[in-house]
């Protein structure tokens, strides 16, 4: 027992814990792991801007080409829709402008701003799936003017919504663990 330090034990096992941490660090720290996550990154901001973008075409074209509505204002649904999309679209792109040239207090902003998006997207997202499946005469055309058209393109919308928001929460969970 006399050979027994506990400050030379606990020394040690700090260093044991730095050498770890810094073996670790390098091997993500290097060039080509730096690159493969820019890649990653990058395909994945193009494949959101991608489908927001062809969202919004959809509700412009559909909103363009049949004016007719329905009992529940999904029309109106539509257009909101458009307006939150497109803004969130913009601070996506701004977020990953700013990122790259490291402005912490405008990428915090944003982020937050965001964040109020995503939110106020989810909200949107309840209300129009109460409205499209409590009216059930405008995709028949039972009673009011058929509207077909926006009916399915916001179920569609509805579909996609939920799709990435379970997708964003996957992503959410395994960066936390």
């Amino acid at each position: 027992m006399a050979g027994f330090n506990i400050s030379n034990e606990i020394d040690l096992a700090a260093k044991e814990v730095r050498r770890s941490i810094d073996t670790e660090n390098r091997k993500y720290s290097s060039r080509k792991h730096k690159c493969r996550i820019f890649l990653y990154v990058l395909l994945g901001i193009m494949v959101f801007s991608y489908v927001k973008f062809m969202q919004i075409l959809g509700i412009i074209i559909v909103l363009n080409k049949d004016s007719s509505d329905c009992k529940n204002p999904i029309r109106a649904w539509l257009i909101i829709s458009a307006i939150i999309l497109t803004i969130g679209l913009s601070g996506v792109i701004i977020i990953e402008i700013v990122k790259e040239k490291r402005i912490i207090e405008i990428k915090i902003i944003y982020q937050g701003f965001y964040w109020i998006i995503l939110f106020l997207l989810f909200i949107w997202m309840a209300i129009g799936s109460a409205w499209l499946f409590n009216d059930s005469a405008c995709k028949n055309g039972r009673g009011y003017i058929d509207f077909y058209s926006g009916w399915a393109l916001t179920l569609s919308l509805l579909v996609i919504e939920y799709f990435m928001f379970f997708l964003f929460s996957c992503y959410s969970i395994c960066t936390l663990i």
